[in-house]
């Protein structure tokens, strides 16, 4: 009766720490995992309002951007991207007039980039401060189907509109756009 006593007492408190042990390393792997899934979705979302990544923004319908067509206005001194898909519609000078130039590119009625140049122009006060590239944009309108953005240079302003109806798939695709065609928005003088 000794002898087994003995080694159910050795065979107890070593089976109590192997399951234990096997417990705690478990729930360590377990946790490392969740972890590790966590940041990785947390990372996905912080991605898809970097307005500098493209990865979940943009659509199959604006294709890479170094595909995308560009129009440069020499009298005004811009030049703006937008997809070779997107018809240029419409380029007009209105020296004498409010706008004084129009930029229109757009795939039927499905979606419109305009750009206005404009002499004067009141940013809304509720407007956010975005810097992309070397410009700095005041995003003045951002719903699910506009977006709008201005700047000012050389005492003329530049205000930048996309409109959207169910172009793109969902607003973060037309953000991301946006985005984009801000980012590559230049000043060729």
């Amino acid at each position: 009766m000794k002898t087994c006593l003995k080694r159910g007492s050795v065979f107890l408190p070593l089976l109590l720490a192997l399951s234990i042990s096997g417990f705690i390393l478990v729930k360590v792997i377990a946790l490392n995992s969740f972890n590790l899934y966590q940041s990785e979705v947390a990372s996905a979302v912080d991605d898809r309002y970097d307005p500098k990544l493209t990865r979940y923004a943009l659509s199959e319908f604006v294709g890479p951007i170094n595909t995308w067509d560009t129009y440069t206005d020499k009298n005004y001194g811009y030049s703006i991207k937008y997809p070779k898909v997107w018809v240029n519609t419409l380029q007009t000078e209105n020296p004498k007039q409010q706008p004084l130039a129009i930029f229109e590119a757009s795939l039927a009625n499905k979606i419109k980039l305009t750009v206005n140049v404009k002499k004067s122009f009141e940013i809304p006060k509720g407007a956010n401060k975005i810097k992309m590239g070397a410009n700095i944009f005041y995003l003045y309108e951002d719903s699910q189907h506009q977006k709008a953005a201005a700047l000012e240079h050389k005492k003329l302003f530049f205000e930048i509109i996309l409109y959207d109806n169910n172009y793109f798939a969902n607003e973060p695709e037309l953000r991301g756009a946006f985005y984009q065609i801000l980012k590559n928005f230049e000043f060729v003088n």
